[in-house]
């Protein structure tokens, strides 16, 4: 069952369980997770992570196939880092992923202006935005 999403109110105490679905869990990923409940006490995040980062490519199938019988049913996580996700997964014909932009618009303490447009305009699809970027890198060769 999916957890009830609010606007979070700047100086109120959150609280409640999450749980974040991934493919594989990077460590900088999980630094973050773990600041968040120590920042926010009365907030449980549970991972579910299909594998670890060393696999197959056969394990990789199946962990996929694990996941999307996960995504059809009521067990699915509230939050997927869609990273790893095939491209498929992560259109908005999938079904799989609610847009963003709606609780962002109602959030009061979120201002687009603090961020660069290209970043978040990078994960819209038609206009719709179904994942944050977790991080950008910049590959320069000299």
């Amino acid at each position: 069952m999916r957890n009830d999403i609010s606007v979070y109110e700047e100086g109120a105490d959150l609280e409640g369980t999450l749980t974040y679905g991934t493919l594989f869990i990077e460590p900088q990923t999980q630094h973050m997770i773990d600041l968040f409940m120590k920042e926010h006490p009365g907030v449980k995040i549970e991972t579910k992570v299909v594998f670890d980062n060393d696999v197959t490519d056969e394990q990789y199938n199946e962990g996929l196939n694990t996941l999307l019988t996960e995504l059809a049913s009521d067990q699915r996580a509230d939050i997927y880092d869609a990273t790893y996700l095939p491209s498929e997964i992560k259109t908005k014909g999938s079904g799989y992923f609610e847009d963003l932009n709606q609780y962002i618009d109602a959030d009061p303490n979120f201002n687009r202006d603090d961020y660069y447009d290209n970043i978040l305009r990078a994960a819209e699809v038609d206009g719709k935005l179904y994942q944050i970027p977790e991080v950008f890198i910049m590959l320069c060769f000299g």
